[in-house]
């Protein structure tokens, strides 16, 4: 993997393999995390896994320079901050599952048709496009319209599941109360995979030996919150964690 291709004062270029890049962002404008745009590219088209926020769309455009035409986007999940960039994109093909249109309609209600996906996957859809084959696989928790996205037998993209800062540091799981089962059954699936992740922020890719650790310490997180039916502190959710973990104040948000 290699980083040389492209930098700006808040984004850089990734080359992680022949005919897939990331473009990786630094912490957006309101101060929260970095954001990962991924690409795959066949020939003169690319397909998108998010789309960001539209200023950094705005960079993704500017720094293809119409050398690609966007064949597609397929977003991890429709939060605003993997969609909010659609917007700039002159392309029919949205991939998502049946649960996206209820997060857009709580999010971003007045863009219910601009946003919503054209092409419905589930686990059984399968598609091709250069030199890639994706399957997709429902994974709600951090949202209900969550995804696991897999690309040939190497890599799986876990949008939100798992999220560092751009430096690595770890980052706790943002999710609301109702969903802590189902994000910790999520976490356990891609406990199961053989595969290096792709994340919607922070580090790019994780191999599996950095991903085993990571995996178990939000497992034993959200498993905390769990047990003591949402009353611990952060301080006690942590405590049998083996790394440190930035945004404390996401425990918060668990309500």
């Amino acid at each position: 993997m290699t980083d040389n291709l492209c930098y700006t004062m808040d984004m850089k270029k990734i080359e992680i393999e022949k005919n897939l890049v990331v473009y990786q962002f630094e912490p957006t404008r309101d101060g929260n995390v970095g954001s990962n745009l991924y690409m795959l590219l066949n020939g003169a088209e690319a397909l998108l896994i998010d789309a960001g926020y539209a200023h950094q769309m705005q960079e993704v455009l500017h720094d293809i320079d119409g050398k690609y035409t966007i064949a597609g986007v397929i977003p991890s999940h429709f939060h605003p901050d993997h969609i909010d960039g659609i917007r700039l994109l002159d392309t029919q093909a949205i991939y998502g599952n049946p649960y996206a249109v209820n997060t857009i309609r709580t999010y971003l209600p007045e863009d219910e048709a601009l946003l919503s996906p054209t092409v419905i996957v589930d686990n059984e859809t399968k598609l091709r496009f250069g030199d890639f084959n994706l399957q997709f696989e429902h994974a709600p928790g951090h949202s209900d319209c969550s995804m696991l996205i897999f690309i040939n037998r190497t890599y799986v993209h876990v949008g939100d599941l798992y999220i560092t800062m751009n430096d690595g540091t770890d980052v706790l799981p943002f999710v609301k109360w109702t969903n802590v089962p189902s994000h910790i059954e999520s976490l356990k699936r891609i406990q199961t995979l053989s595969r290096t992740l792709l994340t919607g922020h922070g580090t790019v890719a994780i191999d599996e030996t950095t991903a085993k650790p990571g995996i178990e310490d939000r497992l034993s997180y959200l498993q905390a919150l769990l047990a003591t039916s949402n009353t611990c502190t952060v301080q006690e959710a942590l405590q049998n964690s083996r790394r440190p973990f930035a945004k404390h104040e996401w425990r918060e948000f668990v309500k």
